[in-house]
């Protein structure tokens, strides 16, 4: 009898740390420009290969760019790039996409390297205005008709009932200790 509360506990905190939804919005991308319709687009707690891709038209004068937004230890949770291949009606390096983390994009997971045509950018948990760094690569031009690119990378936040199975299991740990000393 006494092994059952024990598997019990470690069956909660496994299932508490290896839940990976998280509430709400995860990654989030606002762009607008002086040429294309403007664009927001949102990528929630769950969403998987094409539903954590976002794409669209951005005038950014055609520039080829990478942008991998890193953790804090520089791995790649996320990616902006242009040339993205969808149908753009201007410039091949207006199409836009962004991959979340469960996009499928190959690079996440990766340690970010900065290039001529890569920039590795640490998300923050709060929206990040992308322009300037964009600008970066299109020799300053940034992106016509004063428009900008916001983005908001991975704000992951644990659902309440992940925290309350970590809980429950670690108080289901301390009984059991409690048990053994009495």
């Amino acid at each position: 009898m006494n092994a059952l509360p024990k598997v019990l506990a470690a069956t909660a905190i496994l299932l508490a740390a290896s839940l990976s939804s998280y509430g709400a919005v995860i990654d989030q991308v606002i762009a607008s420009d002086g040429f294309y319709t403007p664009f927001s687009g949102t990528i929630n707690s769950g969403d998987t290969g094409v539903a954590a891709t976002l794409d669209w038209d951005s005038a950014v004068f055609g520039a080829v760019f990478i942008i991998d937004f890193t953790n804090g230890a520089g791995i790649i949770t996320d990616v902006l790039f242009s040339d993205a291949g969808h149908d753009s009606p201007e410039y091949a390096g207006d199409s836009l996409e962004f991959d979340g983390f469960f996009s499928g994009n190959s690079a996440i997971g990766t340690p970010c390297i900065a290039g001529p045509t890569t920039a590795c950018l640490q998300t923050t948990g709060e929206p990040q205005d992308v322009t300037a760094l964009i600008g970066s690569f299109n020799g300053g031009q940034g992106i016509f008709g004063d428009g900008d690119i916001s983005v908001l990378a991975d704000d992951a936040v644990p659902e309440p009932t992940s925290l309350i199975l970590l809980g429950i299991g670690l108080a289901s740990f301390s009984l059991i200790r409690r048990r053994k000393t009495a």
